[in-house]
């Protein structure tokens, strides 16, 4: 290009290559200076060329777990979930489990899951699982052990009352590994369940939003309060430390913490939306 329109050598540029599509691309990007004496106008272009060696840069998919434990319910919600998972480009897997000891095995399907998505009856204490129930913690625990998820992964609790405090708390507090967890705080019908995780995941994958945000438009989508748990954020509440402290004094092996107090002017509280 003729230096006649004020183009800087120096700010041609070829930054790193993204991947679009499936397709692997090299993104180019320079600006154009129209000078005046008081005044320059810089207009910026980025041209996507396509880039040959595409098999290098080709990244994993995210991938789903789904674990379906209910007898008598889950059937259409899952292959709803499944298909639009597929749709947003997430590799999916899923399972049937009958038994807490068939909850194993599940879990060591191969690989690290960006997103594991339980579908069951449940409450604050539990969920059922075939004809057993488990407690939240078991299954956290046996998450932890199966070594099944990937940085930054989101419990997707597809149960009545799955977003309760006390349910997060249980699970955060025995699996490290967890970073979110995401459900309804309130007994939710299976259409609404649906509903709520098909925007979620949306929301995440497809607009870049982050998992909190998220679980704020899932809610306005339902007229239901469906809460996301960040464990950044739920470590420092003091209600978290004290339920903490309760199930070591129950001799749960967990250690004791201090429970932090609240800066001045500052409410420790679970996250909620307008």
């Amino acid at each position: 290009m003729s230096r006649w329109w004020g183009v800087n050598p120096r700010d041609l540029r070829v930054p790193e290559r993204v991947v679009l599509g499936g397709e692997a691309w090299r993104e180019t990007s320079w600006c154009i200076h129209f000078g005046v004496v008081t005044q320059t106008t810089f207009l910026n272009f980025v041209i996507f060329e396509p880039y040959s060696n595409h098999t290098t840069m080709q990244q994993e998919k995210r991938r789903l777990l789904i674990l379906h434990a209910s007898n008598d319910v889950c059937g259409q919600e899952i292959d709803l979930i499944k298909a639009h998972a597929e749709m947003l480009g997430l590799g999916v897997v899923q399972r049937s489990v009958d038994s807490v000891d068939g909850m194993k095995p599940a879990l060591k399907s191969g690989g690290c899951f960006e997103y594991l998505y339980l579908c069951s009856h449940g409450n604050r204490d539990g969920f059922e699982v075939g004809n057993e129930f488990a407690e939240w913690s078991v299954l956290a625990t046996m998450v932890c052990e199966s070594a099944c998820l990937a940085d930054e992964s989101t419990f997707l609790v597809a149960c009545c009352r799955g977003g309760l405090n006390r349910v997060a708390y249980d699970m955060l507090i025995a699996c490290d590994a967890i970073s979110y967890i995401c459900g309804p705080s309130a007994d939710a019908y299976p259409t609404d369940l649906t509903t709520a995780f098909v925007v979620f995941l949306t929301q995440i994958e497809r607009k870049g939003a982050d998992q909190c945000f998220a679980a704020g438009k899932a809610s306005l989508a339902i007229d239901r309060k469906f809460l996301c748990f960040d464990r950044n954020i739920v470590e420092g509440q003091v209600d978290y430390q004290m339920r903490k402290n309760e199930l070591c004094r129950q001799g749960d092996g967990i250690e004791m913490s201090p429970i932090p107090r609240a800066a001045e002017g500052i409410e420790l509280q679970a996250v909620r939306f307008a």
